[in-house]
């Protein structure tokens, strides 16, 4: 279903933390009369929602937990992927959202279930397709490029047959330096040794 084109409310400017849910899937949910389910407190995909809400603060902790509790309860990927692409999907969704759904999606897929789970989404491909060429995003030419680089990964895990979680681990054995630098040029939180200069390498 085509996204219906609302019209603001006269209390939500353009600049309002609250624009991105006048532009997303869920308000076509309530918008076609559909309930709006939220994940299960606790889960995968809470976990994930939690991470992608405007302002939210994004570390490595927080990936691998969400990582092993996927690896632990694998019936919880399914909703928790949903989530992430249709954050990568959705066009009227900030960079700095995508940003972090491509992060989350890259820890993930050293999971063979995982990366099943995200090849079977529709609209997957197309998304890192587009997000494959981002330029000028607004939030720096560096950031571009690792959107790019984490959307180019994700697409050759996904979807090449070389791909896979062991060549893509092989890979990115010396990406994770890459994303972390990459989540700090965004203005994602460092985790509290960062800020004592500690566990920098």
């Amino acid at each position: 279903m085509e996204k219906p084109r609302v019209r603001l409310p006269p209390e939500v400017a353009e600049d309002s933390s609250d624009l991105e849910f006048w532009r997303s899937e869920s308000w076509v949910q309530l918008w076609s009369a559909q309930p709006l389910l939220l994940p299960l407190p606790g889960t995968a995909a809470d976990l994930v929602r939690k991470a992608l809400l405007p302002g939210s603060k994004v570390d490595f902790p927080q990936i691998t937990e969400i990582c092993e509790l996927i690896s632990e309860k694998p019936q919880e990927a399914s909703e928790a992927i949903r989530l992430l692409v249709a954050a990568m999907r959705d066009k009227d969704v900030p960079f700095r959202k995508k940003l972090k759904a491509l992060t989350i999606t890259n820890e993930m897929l050293y999971d063979e279930r995982a990366v099943l789970g995200f090849r079977e989404v529709p609209g997957l491909q197309p998304a890192l397709t587009t997000l494959r060429a981002v330029k000028d995003s607004g939030l720096s030419e560096y950031v571009d490029e690792n959107l790019r680089m984490l959307a180019t990964e994700v697409e050759k895990v996904c979807f090449s047959e070389s791909g896979g979680s062991q060549g893509h681990a092989s890979r990115l054995r010396n990406f994770g330096s890459a994303v972390r630098n990459n989540l700090e040029a965004a203005g994602f939180a460092r985790s509290p040794s960062r800020h004592k200069g500690e566990g920098a390498g």
